[in-house]
């Protein structure tokens, strides 16, 4: 870390307020794919002295997160979702772009993502007025996402349900990032049933939004089956082949187009060895009507003797 005199790149001072790359005691890329992962980001404690108030992007920072001037969350006011704090949110998701470290957005957004409002703001504000806001900060972390291309299902998901303006390339987005949050989640110690069976259903929720016919709604219903899926069964067959697979199929191939080569030049020496059977066998016939035709002939010993020859030659063919 920076001393106080030192001027902080714009990663760094991410990094000072997010413990970046882990959440708890999870990996960020572990857990990234998940709708509601219910674990809270733990921000490190900042003292005050350790922040630069003349700094813009860090007091930016620091309002966005609801910190108190000690560096200490203000757990009061922590989940009020005002539109000053809101206008703090979309000011930090702005310079995500601007950041290196993918695990490091990947934290921001899982925060914001999962962002918690306190029982108290929940009590204090109309249950219309807190969705409504909830909504606008999951649409805020859903476009910051698809622009640093590190959008989940569930950010496709709540664009296709606002009504986007791009809702129905948004949809296709959705059911091939769903497909690979659910392997991540099939790829964890103790996959959550609840996690599988909320993406297959935002997949199934989101096309019928689209008015995609019933026959492929009937065909995602089968292909998105939770219970098939967290049971280990073969999911996806219609929608997607493995590239593994694909490299097998093509090494099934290439094994019998070798195999096909190797049969048809056999086949052409084989032809030859037998058209020169046939030929042998035509003039050895041809020979014997000779023989029998003049047998006092002078040329007996000499038919005898090539007839001898073509018959070596028929039975060395044969043998090989």
């Amino acid at each position: 870390m920076a001393n106080n005199n030192e001027i902080l790149t714009l990663d760094e001072l991410y990094i000072k307020y997010f413990c970046i790359g882990f959440i708890g005691n999870n990996n960020i890329s572990g857990i990234y794919h998940r709708t509601v992962a219910g674990e809270k980001l733990q921000l490190p404690v900042v003292p005050a002295e350790q922040a630069d108030y003349n700094n813009e992007t860090e007091k930016m920072l620091r309002k966005a997160l609801k910190l108190s001037d000690a560096g200490k969350k203000d757990e009061k006011n922590q989940g009020e979702l005002s539109y000053d704090h809101m206008h703090y949110i979309y000011s930090l998701l702005a310079n995500l772009p601007k950041l290196t470290d993918e695990n490091l957005k990947k934290t921001v957004l899982f925060y914001f993502r999962n962002y918690k409002v306190n029982e108290m703001t929940e009590r204090e504000l109309k249950l219309t007025v807190l969705s409504e806001r909830r909504d606008n900060l999951h649409l805020m972390v859903a476009r910051a996402a698809v622009a640093n291309k590190l959008a989940t299902s569930y950010d496709y998901y709540n664009l296709i349900m606002e009504n986007d303006s791009k809702q129905n390339k948004y949809i296709n987005d959705l059911i091939a990032q769903a497909k690979l949050d659910i392997k991540a989640e099939m790829a964890t110690y103790t996959p959550n049933y609840t996690e599988i069976e909320t993406i297959c259903r935002h997949v199934k929720v989101a096309a019928k939004k689209v008015g995609w016919e019933q026959k492929t709604l009937n065909m995602l219903e089968e292909e998105f089956n939770p219970a098939v899926i967290i049971a280990g069964g073969d999911y996806f067959p219609k929608f997607e082949q493995t590239i593994e697979t694909k490299r097998a199929d093509l090494d099934k191939l290439e094994t019998k187009a070798a195999w096909a080569d190797k049969l048809d030049k056999e086949n052409i020496k084989l032809r030859a060895e037998n058209n020169t059977f046939h030929e042998n066998m035509k003039k050895i016939q041809e020979e014997a009507m000779k023989m029998r035709a003049s047998v006092l002939s002078r040329n007996v010993r000499k038919t005898q003797q090539l007839i001898a020859e073509l018959s070596v030659q028929n039975i060395k063919g044969l043998n090989k």
